[in-house]
């Protein structure tokens, strides 16, 4: 059996599929509902359940996009090296900054940046960028899976505004403005 990473171990399986602690993260911070447990709406078990949902989703659609045989092209994968290199740059850019400005030795504000980055993210650079790699790969893949799914599909003009319709209305119901008035 292969070793488990202890800064990145598997969190969640479904079938054989595994799902690794940063991607659990990444759903779990960036999930809309957030702010309903950040205001007390629901409970930290209410939202857990809410993410829950979403990542098994998450992993059921990576699962059957690796099933499909869908592949990364040469030019895909300069794009994906492309936004994880910038999106890397940026998130090192926020952390440098925070770098105490009387260290000037590049060795010590390197050091002084991993150990800011982890104690923030719990992830060591050299992780976060490997996982944030294997994300974006991830994405690809998905995203090829639905392209996949709805080539093809010509909407009408009536469903189109139905569907706006219903996301408006939605929308107006699930935004924070709508929420934090209601339990503000």
């Amino acid at each position: 059996e292969e070793e488990q990473d202890p800064m990145n171990p598997v969190v969640l399986k479904v079938g054989e599929f595994e799902l690794k602690k940063f991607y659990f993260d990444s759903l779990y911070a960036t999930h809309d509902k957030y702010y309903y447990l950040s205001y007390g709406a629901i409970t930290q078990s209410e939202y857990f359940d809410i993410v829950v949902d979403a990542v098994e989703d998450y992993a059921v659609t990576l699962k059957k996009a690796q099933e499909g045989g869908f592949t990364i092209t040469a030019e895909e994968e300069e794009t994906i090296k492309s936004d994880t290199e910038a999106q890397w740059e940026h998130i090192r850019q926020e952390f440098l900054r925070r770098v105490n400005s009387s260290i000037t030795d590049p060795d010590e504000i390197e050091k002084e940046f991993a150990r800011l980055f982890e104690v923030d993210t719990g992830y060591t650079p050299e992780v976060y960028r490997q996982c944030l790699d294997e994300s974006m790969h991830n994405r690809m893949l998905i995203k090829k899976l639905l392209d996949s799914e709805t080539e093809g599909v010509e909407p009408t003009d009536e469903q189109v505004r139905a569907y706006i319709d219903l996301q408006v209305n939605s929308l107006s119901q699930e935004t924070f403005s709508a929420f934090a008035a209601q339990y503000a």
